[in-house]
Order: C-alpha cells, then structure tokens, then sequence
C-alpha cells in the first residue's frame, strides 16, 4: 500500500496476472503471457514506484500539477483498468 495524493492505493496482483493473462499457444499445451501487456504493465509500476513528487499530499487534487506526464498516464491506466485500487 502506498499514498498517492493523500490517499492510499495498493497494486492488485491477481487482476494484474488477470489482465495479463496466459493464453494456451495455438494447438499445443504451453501457455503463453501476452509480453506487450506485461511490458507496458510493467513500466507502467516502475513510473508509479520511482516518481519523486516534491508537492504537498494535503493540496489534495491540486498537489497532481507537479507530477510528471509519465505518472499521471501510468496512474489513470492502471485506475482505469483497476489494477491500481483506493483503499
């Protein structure tokens, strides 16, 4: 779990590995992930871990002008695709 403008949110592993998803390779028994989702999945967790935001949590909505362009995609896709969840 961590704070993000002053409200706490956690990575949800098992619709992360959901939305992945392993796919059976066509007519054999291997399985196989979809490698542009886990990418762009993947990079999109690294933008949110590393972010270094210098703004004050308690401006609320306001305190989201001094994040980077990167964050903010990373942030709505995960939230839009409930990956990244409000606790």
């Amino acid at each position: 779990m961590f704070k993000i403008f002053g409200e706490n949110y956690y990575l949800d592993v098992d619709k992360i590995d959901s939305y992945i998803g392993l796919n059976p390779a066509s007519g054999g028994t291997e399985q196989h992930i979809s490698i542009a989702k886990y990418e762009l999945i993947k990079t999109m967790i690294e933008v949110l871990m590393t972010e270094q935001d210098e703004s004050d949590e308690l401006l609320g909505s306001k305190a989201s002008n001094g994040v980077s362009l990167p964050f903010k995609i990373a942030f709505n896709t995960l939230l839009r695709h409930n990956l990244l969840q409000h606790l």
